[in-house]
């Protein structure tokens, strides 16, 4: 048995959701949802306000302003109409999605997210295996999506840069992404238990941020500066109605990540009511954020093919097209049109803060589990002092700085990395309903056989979710196989299955070789007990 587990001999489902905390732990360690899994809690937990939850998970994932940098690839792939239609599209899609994974959320508010749920909602003979390879995958998707969140600040620093100088240098992106980074770091290991106030001051920055470019299109819509023919067009070579359907994976990509609510669970007093709750307030409002962005870019957009040929659109920064909109709406003013990135930076540097926290609680838990032994001897103050885990955070932290690099010897390579996020969390995501609908029918006592709630969906209702958002996780898992162009060359190659299928692989080979052995299952059998 690990080291600080608990051996429950009770035959009860034991539902973790309604524990309530106080700010630093628990006054009974046996109410703790992290005791109920058979660890000991150390993570102090210290975010209490809904409030703070809902500026973490936007910050995290960036809906807005990630959509309104990858909406160069919208415009590629379907053209103006392509974009509001793929981002409406995604959000009806993804809405099922976070129905479901915000009630496991309710009844396993756990660090491990949805591994840690495929531990408890598999069939039983695969529980074990299943949750291994899960946590493989999404352990190197947010570490990865660490990396594209620093060089996101990067490309931010380079547009502005770009818009006043006219010269694009990858250097000046890539030496940005490694300060914010780094910055990223020296917050989270001095500051990570005192977050509250930021969170919520930059939910402030994202309306500010927000209404700017709202003002700033509506008014070149208004004057008649540019205007739309909302037309399905494509410019990569796809047909149009191929590249209409390649927006919907774009704006999915903007969406998906919001299960980091999940990964912070074991940092939030009261986890099981509050973080379900802080998910769909979270994605309902920036998915209207980006539906509301999609259709004034859309308005505003112009002639799609002029915005790739223009001075900013021509240059190799990789969202030129978006910097000549934005050029284009302000008639050329430079500090007006700089305006709206020089406040989305710090809404990517709380991104970048936050994710580095998410993700480091993610390796956490993978750590935890796994039980290797040299592994466990030096992280040791992680896993038994009541702190923020540090040495953890420092090893995220750090493990950007290789994709960072990767993008001066092939940009190639860099993108795959980022690319392959969006189809690693749908594989994780399909994993975790596709359990869930396994144990409505076979084990419902797990979720609650009845609905009670917009939290606890019972059989029919849950059932509906888990195979809606299945369906729509199948075609955007589908899509992300495709490259952005036709025909293909090598710099053209999609890689994102590749690296995914890679991770699978050696992490599963990992796993039958030595990690078998000890990795304990975070989820107890029939009888309460954890095996390795």
């Amino acid at each position: 048995m690990a080291k600080g587990a608990v051996n429950d001999s009770s035959t009860e489902v034991v539902e973790l959701g309604n524990l309530r905390s106080s700010p630093e732990r628990s006054p009974s360690s046996n109410e703790d949802p992290v005791v109920k899994i058979g660890h000991k809690p150390t993570v102090p937990r210290t975010l209490d306000k809904l409030i703070g939850l809902i500026g973490v998970n936007s910050s995290v994932v960036c809906p807005w302003p990630n959509f309104y940098f990858v909406a160069a690839l919208n415009l590629g792939n379907g053209g103006s109409l392509g974009l509001l239609v793929g981002t409406i599209a995604a959000t009806v899609g993804m809405a099922p999605v976070y129905l479901s994974l915000a009630e496991k959320m309710r009844k396993y508010p756990t660090a491990g997210g949805q591994y840690h749920w495929d531990a408890a909602l598999a069939p039983p003979s695969i529980r074990k295996s299943l949750s291994y390879m899960c946590c493989c995958i999404l352990t190197f998707t947010w570490l990865t999506f660490l990396g594209a969140a620093a060089w996101l600040f990067g490309l931010d620093v380079s547009a502005i840069y770009l818009l006043h100088t006219g010269e694009y240098h990858t250097w000046i992106t890539f030496v940005a992404a490694v300060c914010v980074q780094l910055f990223a770091l020296l917050v989270n290991v001095t500051w990570g238990k005192h977050m509250n106030l930021p969170e919520t001051l930059v939910l402030v920055v994202h309306i500010v941020a927000f209404l700017l470019l709202l003002s700033l299109l509506a008014f070149a819509h208004s004057t008649g500066t540019v205007t739309s023919d909302f037309t399905i067009t494509s410019a990569t070579g796809w047909s149009p109605s191929f590249a209409a359907l390649l927006s919907v994976l774009y704006a999915t990509n903007s969406l998906a990540g919001f299960d980091c609510a999940a990964h912070i669970a074991e940092d939030t007093v009261d986890a099981g009511r509050r973080i379900p709750k802080s998910l769909l307030w979270s994605t309902s409002a920036n998915a209207l954020l980006c539906i509301v962005v999609a259709l004034l870019i859309c308005l505003t957009a112009g002639d799609v093919n002029a915005l790739f040929a223009g001075p900013y659109g021509g240059s190799l920064h990789p969202i030129g097209s978006i910097i000549q909109l934005a050029a284009n709406a302000a008639r050329g003013n430079t500090a007006l049109a700089s305006a709206p990135f020089g406040l989305i930076l710090p809404i990517i540097i709380m991104c970048c803060i936050n994710t580095t926290a998410a993700a480091s609680r993610m390796v956490f838990s993978f750590i935890r589990d796994d039980r290797n032994p040299v592994v466990q001897r030096w992280m040791a103050s992680d896993l038994e002092k009541e702190q923020v885990p540090r040495i953890t955070i420092v090893l995220t932290a750090l493990s950007p700085m290789i994709w960072l690099w990767l993008n001066f010897v092939s940009s190639a390579g860099f993108l795959a990395l980022g690319s392959q996020v969006t189809l690693s969390l749908a594989s994780t995501y399909m994993l975790a309903l596709s359990c869930s609908l396994y144990s409505r029918f076979y084990h419902p006592d797990l979720l609650g056989a009845e609905s009670n709630g917009i939290f606890q969906l019972g059989k029919f209702w849950g059932s509906v979710c888990d195979t809606v958002g299945l369906c729509f996780l199948s075609l955007v898992w589908v899509l992300a196989w495709f490259p952005f162009t036709t025909p293909v060359d090598v710099a053209g190659i999609n890689y994102a299955p590749i690296i995914v299928a890679g991770v699978v692989f050696l992490g599963m080979l990992y796993y039958a070789t030595y990690s078998h052995k000890n990795y304990r299952n975070p989820s107890p059998d029939e009888s309460g007990n954890y095996h390795a």
